[in-house]
This record gives C-alpha cells, sequence and structure tokens, in this order.
C-alpha cells in the first residue's frame, strides 16, 4: 500500500526529498523503488538450491517483517546481529546462515 510506505517515512521524520532522492538512485540498486506501487529486492544471487532459495525468501521476510515494525532510524543503526536474531524463526534461514557462520 502506497499509503503504508508514505506514512512510515513521515513517521520517521524523513522528508519527500529525501525519498525522491532514493527513488532517482536507478533500478539497479539494492532495492528498486522506482515503480511507484511495488518495492524491488536485488540483493540476492540466483541459485539452484532449493534450501537456498526458501532461506532467501525467508531473509526477503524477514527484512520487510522488521521494515514495517521498526523506526528508519533502528534500521540505519541496525547491526547485523540486530537483523540475525529475527531469522530463528525459520528453519531453512537459521540453517544457511549458520553453515555461513552468519548467525
Amino acid at each position: 500500500n502506497d499509503n503504508y510506505c508514505r506514512q512510515q517515512y513521515m513517521d520517521d521524520h524523513v522528508n519527500n526529498a529525501a525519498l525522491e532522492s532514493a527513488k532517482m538512485a536507478g533500478r539497479y540498486t539494492a532495492l528498486n523503488l522506482r515503480n511507484s506501487s511495488t518495492i524491488e529486492f536485488r540483493l540476492w544471487r540466483g541459485t539452484l538450491n532449493i534450501n537456498t532459495l526458501r532461506a532467501t525468501l525467508q531473509m526477503t521476510d524477514t527484512l520487510v517483517r522488521i521494515a514495517r515494525k521498526r523506526t528508519l532510524s533502528w534500521c540505519a543503526q541496525s547491526s547485523w546481529s540486530d537483523i540475525a536474531k529475527y531469522a530463528s524463526r525459520y528453519t531453512e534461514l537459521a540453517e544457511y546462515l549458520e553453515s555461513k557462520n552468519l548467525n
């Protein structure tokens, strides 16, 4: 919902100029914000491993859940350990992070 995103930015005291600046960054950044009704994640490499694919989808879901619950300031100041603790809710993601020593 476009209004939800707009409200979150207002709640976090980020002005519209900052949002427009992010949109101007282009399609080929980690997050493509150029479309008015979608946010495109361009963070992940392709894989043929089903567990890696599941872990990737679970990490994307984790990031979205964090973004919805936390302020922009918290997200900007968070560390990997702050984010990784949310991953434990998913089996494949927790196993993937452990296999890469990222937990």
